[in-house]
């Protein structure tokens, strides 16, 4: 009797067990704010590392956190991390700015995060319920026939998920690492090392920032082709730019070591905020360049076209052509006729063709573009028999405008 007594109570026990079960499973599918949540698509739930590798270039994702690390692979077959790698990859991240909020894309509890793998890269989705969906797309390509893939672009695209037109802004701070084991953290476009903390609130005189040492150099691009360049770009120790204000405060002159933080720099860029509409998009590009084994990136000749040729201006050269004075008409009277004057063609006889870039289109300022124009110009002098002198010269002078104003 006992016996019986003792299985009826362990039964029911094991009853009350599996109810508590599922109803502590089911909450797992609500968020705070009461909505179901969607798997569909999402790996939130995972903590299993996702690897993706193309050319030189190899990604590591943390898909419950949405960090991501990026190494480049040498000659060797040497795997040389380019960023950061402390902390399971969250020490270079997203913010996203609303009027009401700064988020923290990687760790806040509330966002959903999402990897997905593409033909040439993979993008990691940031969730914000009710407010927004950052989405950042890497892709990666080759910047030349010559070169492996040795470039990513990275697109950031914010959508609105809230029922009215909203405000938004976009904070990434990059950890790098390669200058902290060099001479210098970082370089200049014009090859000056970079010693103290700056801050830039424009790239007028900046193509880019290197930060390198001998074993691999990695290029950050945010100004030229289809590029947005950021209102604010900070090179500081990391310490300077994780920070809760949305700007960081920078001291002049003050060194890459602080008290907390020694030998560790970082970029921070802020790109300017947009006004979204419900349900709509905007994006922010912006392009790094890699190398390895002292070798430099490839981002002047992709992004500006420092590495081909300057098309000049070539006027044809025309031969004076002598008009013969006319036969003289008969006179009355036996007076020599003045001499006709000889009409000279020379090249100063040729019209100028000027273009006013300011009136010009993103889209001109573009590689591809740029590269038909020059197709268009080699195609017409290659027929020089029936070659449209007219046409040449305006294509020319077009080339050269576009040149100077990106030089500029």
């Amino acid at each position: 009797m006992i016996k019986k007594y003792f299985i009826s109570i362990l039964i029911i026990f094991s009853l009350c067990l599996t109810v508590f079960a599922k109803s502590k499973d089911s909450g797992k599918n609500v968020t705070e704010d009461g909505e179901k949540k969607s798997y569909v698509g999402w790996v939130d739930a995972s903590s299993k590392e996702i690897s993706y590798k193309k050319g030189m270039i190899q990604f590591r994702v943390k898909p419950n956190l949405g960090s991501f690390n990026i190494s480049v692979t040498n000659n060797k077959e040497k795997i040389i991390p380019v960023l950061s790698a402390v902390d399971e990859f969250t020490s270079t991240l997203f913010y996203l700015k609303t009027p009401k909020k700064i988020y923290k894309l990687q760790t806040e509890n509330n966002i959903r995060t999402g990897v997905a793998k593409t033909e040439n890269g993979l993008t990691i989705t940031y969730s914000v319920p009710n407010v927004a969906d950052v989405a950042v797309g890497f892709e990666c390509f080759q910047s030349s026939i010559e070169h492996d893939f040795d470039t990513v672009k990275t697109t950031v695209t914010i959508t609105n998920k809230g029922n009215k037109k909203d405000e938004f802004a976009v904070k990434q701070i990059i950890d790098t690492v390669l200058g902290e084991s060099s001479a210098q953290h970082f370089y200049t476009s014009d090859d000056s090392a970079i010693k103290n903390e700056v801050l830039y609130r424009d790239l007028k005189g900046q193509k880019w920032f290197t930060s390198k040492n001998n074993y691999a150099a990695m290029q950050l691009v945010f100004k030229g082709a289809d590029a947005t360049e950021p209102e604010m770009v900070a090179l500081a120790n990391y310490s300077t730019l994780a920070k809760s204000s949305w700007e960081p405060d920078m001291l002049s002159f003050r060194t890459f070591d602080t008290v907390l933080s020694y030998n560790n720099s970082a970029v921070g860029v802020i790109w300017p905020s947009v006004k979204i509409l419900p349900k709509e998009s905007k994006k922010i590009v912006y392009y790094t360049f890699f190398a390895t084994d002292g070798e430099n990136p490839n981002g002047e000749e992709y992004i500006f076209g420092k590495a081909e040729p300057e098309k000049k201006e070539e006027i044809p050269v025309i031969e004076p052509v002598v008009v013969p004075s006319p036969e003289p008409a008969p006179v009355k009277e036996n007076k020599p006729l003045p001499p006709v004057k000889e009409e000279v063609y020379t090249p100063k006889n040729i019209p100028t063709m000027e273009f006013n870039v300011e009136n010009f289109s993103k889209n001109q300022f573009t590689p591809e573009y740029i590269q038909n124009l020059l197709d268009r110009i080699a195609v017409l002098e290659k027929n020089s028999s029936s070659v449209n002198r007219e046409e040449l010269l305006r294509l020319n002078a077009e080339l050269d405008a576009i040149l100077s104003a990106l030089r500029q």
